[in-house]
């Protein structure tokens, strides 16, 4: 009898959890295939990516003035299904999903609670979907990149090579946005600054490694197209033609966030396990780097 009812409810628990997926992913639905077009960041985006398909070349036939990944990714979707917008919301609606399910598995991972990490899941989603609305955007991928290094950091944070997982999300973070990337590099070495400070050197060698590999492939991809001055021109040179300097709500952010975050430090440190401490503080870092995207 005992083992009837164990059944019942795994299997009314597995039942509500694929009702929460088909509806999450049908909300998504609803919000990446929205029926109209207008002029806006997507409808540029999706030129770009259009023109990529016909043979055109970032920073030389195409002024963008970001670093390329959401772009060269977004013209492999085109060419695998079509150079149409429905494709290109198809690439929203993958990037979309790739956040959502990156914070859900953070949220799992810190609550250990399928229904609590739900709960907390639906009450983000409030709030998150609204990044959706724009298409697909070099800002989300970027941030889901963050996620990612957020996820891995609570997942392997004591394994040897995690260095070297983190110094690569770190280049597909830049090269995805070079402001995201900056700022997300520079918190991780000032949380391992103030909290790893014995083995900072050695760890971020790695990560370094990992960063710089692939950065160096790519330039010299461009060397041999002829086309590394117009991506430093675009790219960084020519950034503060186009930038809006940090304003006051980022510098209010971090004035707001920091004193707060060191009365936490103080009060909780003593009741709160190690690794959850690490986890927190680690997310905190990232958190308040992260306040300065707003350049550019």
């Amino acid at each position: 009898m005992d083992n009837l009812k164990s059944k019942i409810q795994k299997i009314l628990s597995i039942s509500f959890y694929i009702l929460v997926l088909i509806t999450f992913l049908f909300l998504q639905y609803l919000l990446c295939f929205k029926p109209i077009l207008i002029p806006s960041d997507e409808l540029i985006n999706f030129q770009n990516l259009y023109k990529m398909f016909n043979g055109l070349e970032l920073y030389k036939d195409i002024n963008v003035i970001v670093t390329p990944l959401f772009f060269l990714i977004g013209k492999i979707v085109l060419t695998i299904f079509s150079p149409t917008i429905f494709s290109f919301r198809i690439f929203n609606f993958i990037i979309g999903t790739l956040f959502h399910v990156i914070l859900f598995y953070i949220i799992y991972q810190k609550t250990n609670s399928p229904m609590i990490a739900t709960v907390y899941f639906s009450t983000m989603f409030n709030f998150t979907y609204r990044l959706l609305l724009g298409g697909a955007n070099y800002n989300l991928l970027a941030l889901t990149f963050v996620l990612l290094g957020v996820a891995t950091f609570i997942k392997f944070k004591d394994k040897k090579y995690y260095h070297l997982l983190q110094g690569f999300i770190v280049f597909l973070v830049f090269f995805t946005k070079q402001s995201f990337g900056v700022f997300y590099g520079i918190s991780i070495l000032i949380y391992e600054l103030v909290f790893y400070r014995k083995c900072f050197i050695k760890n971020n060698i790695k990560k370094f490694i990992a960063f710089i590999i692939p950065l160096i492939i790519y330039f010299l991809y461009l060397i041999s197209n002829n086309n590394l001055y117009n991506f430093i021109n675009y790219a960084f040179l020519g950034i503060h033609d186009f930038t809006t300097n940090i304003g006051f709500e980022a510098w209010a952010g971090v004035l707001l966030v920091l004193p707060i975050n060191i009365i936490l430090f103080f009060k909780f440190k003593n009741y709160i396990d190690k690794s959850e401490w690490n986890d927190l503080t680690f997310l905190i870092f990232v958190s308040c780097g992260l306040l300065f995207i707003s350049y550019p």
